[in-house]
């Protein structure tokens, strides 16, 4: 029976490896130009079969695979011929391919594909050529963007016959790029086949930290200090939880919810990297802080030695809606939630499974954990209150928006007893253990993980994408 237990533990161990090496193997194709078309019809250029258009584009990833351009018919029925479409670099083209007249969308880009993709520099210029036969002359329209804001004329043009136009043509591009959900459940189902090899808490720690910052490394980025507050605040979150005597699962499941927040990557992006020292939160509050006290200095000096830093904000007038900041997966620094401010000041995602979790674990185990509800209330009027986020606004040595991580604490402490008490309550008996039961729980820890990776993932890849 030992040989058989042994060997359902290796296939099992080998099934979860493999599995998770063909979910690093996933690759897709993702849009990293998309220029979308003015409205109409004399936003766009005639095309003439004795005429040149190239436009010219910045290329800033390794691969293209797709090439999307916008041609608009101008007769009802057009003759059976095709466009000739050439990308070019330095002169030289690099690849051709056909375009038919029969299955242009006037309504949508049409695609070529590169198959193999085509191989570029970043940051190196590439031109797309457009040639049509004369069967075709002045019957199909390129439909071009009007110059705005939202996007750089130095970066694309268009010319006709060499002569430089005021709007480049709408184009879209894509590149071969591997989704970071299939590299996080990939990573994490290898993660579990060593854990049942070498179980060991720091393995686990370092490695959930890793694939938390897998979005960034995916683009060659490697943000260390949101690598340091994730592994610091999920070994801190854990053995404090642990110490009030939870059981493993419910204490990471707590622990995901404080480190894996959107919190830390939106302050990264804006130069206060030293805001990770909240990481050390768990530590200040756990029973063996002086014990811990070597730790905490130690931290404290690697985060003032590997920090940027850059001036705080002004303070806002108004402040964020709860719902935007616990539950919106639109974390990034640009969104315009609170009018005149950037989102920086507020996001620290938790979503709905942690949330409703947390609420069951305040209801239960608030009363016994008064200093954690401390924590979190004070946390939630400094950011949350109104009249009291205006007054102490003059007061604080931070704007007091940036105090909604204490909420967040708190939020994920009692997250930790919500699942336990969960699990509990459907397996009433102790000292069993239910298959099914705990399944559940797991799932739950799971499904929680992955949701709040993929919206720190959107963080993470601000700014490099």
């Amino acid at each position: 029976m030992k040989n058989l237990s042994k060997i359902s533990r290796f296939i099992f161990i080998l099934a979860l490896s493999s599995a998770g090496g063909l979910f690093l193997l996933v690759k897709t194709d993702r849009e990293f130009i998309n220029l979308a078309p003015s409205a109409g019809a004399a936003n766009g250029v005639e095309l003439r079969s004795h005429s040149t258009y190239e436009q010219s584009f910045i290329a800033t990833r390794s691969t293209i695979t797709r090439l999307g351009l916008f041609f608009m018919p101008t007769t009802e029925e057009l003759p059976n011929a095709t466009i000739t479409v050439a990308i070019k670099r330095a002169d030289k083209v690099i690849n051709e391919q056909s375009l038919s007249a029969a299955f242009l969308d006037g309504e949508n880009f049409s695609q070529i594909r590169f198959r193999p993709p085509l191989a570029v520099t970043d940051g190196e210029q590439l031109t797309v050529s457009i040639s049509v036969p004369p069967i075709l002359d002045n019957t199909l329209r390129l439909q071009q963007r009007q110059p705005d804001a939202t996007f750089s004329t130095a970066n694309v043009s268009l010319a006709v016959d060499g002569k430089v136009q005021d709007a480049p043509a709408a184009y879209q591009v894509f590149y071969g790029w591997r989704p970071s959900l299939a590299v996080q459940i990939g990573g994490l189902l290898i993660l579990t086949a060593l854990l049942l090899i070498i179980p060991n808490l720091p393995l686990y720690v370092l490695g959930t930290s890793i694939l938390f910052i897998a979005p960034a490394l995916l683009f060659k980025s490697f943000p260390l200090i949101d690598f340091f507050y994730a592994a610091l605040a999920l070994s801190g979150m854990t053995m404090l939880l642990r110490e009030h005597k939870l059981p493993l699962v419910p204490a990471l499941f707590g622990a995901h919810v404080f480190a894996f927040t959107t919190w830390l990557p939106l302050h990264a992006l804006a130069g206060r990297e030293y805001y990770a020292s909240f990481a050390l939160l768990p530590l200040l509050i756990s029973p063996r802080r002086r014990q811990l006290l070597p730790v905490i200095i130690l931290a404290v000096f690697l985060i003032i030695l590997f920090s940027h830093w850059a001036p705080l904000p002004s303070f806002p007038d108004q402040v964020a809606d709860f719902r935007d900041i616990f539950f919106d997966p639109n974390q990034v620094p640009d969104s315009q939630k609170v009018p005149g401010y950037t989102w920086d000041n507020f996001g620290s995602y938790i979503g709905i499974v942690s949330a409703t979790l947390s609420l069951v674990g305040l209801i239960w185990q608030g009363r016994r954990h008064k200093l954690i509800v401390l924590i979190g209330l004070a946390g939630a009027l400094l950011a949350l209150a109104p009249f009291l986020t205006k007054t102490l606004a003059r007061l604080l040595p931070l704007p007091p928006a940036h105090f909604i991580i204490l909420t967040t604490f708190a939020l994920a402490y009692f997250a930790a007893f919500g699942l336990h008490g969960l699990r509990r309550y459907l397996q009433p008996i102790r000292h069993t253990k239910d298959s099914v039961v705990q399944t559940v729980i797991v799932l739950l820890v799971i499904i929680a993980l992955l949701d709040l990776w993929q919206v720190a993932a959107n963080t993470l890849e601000y700014g490099l994408l």
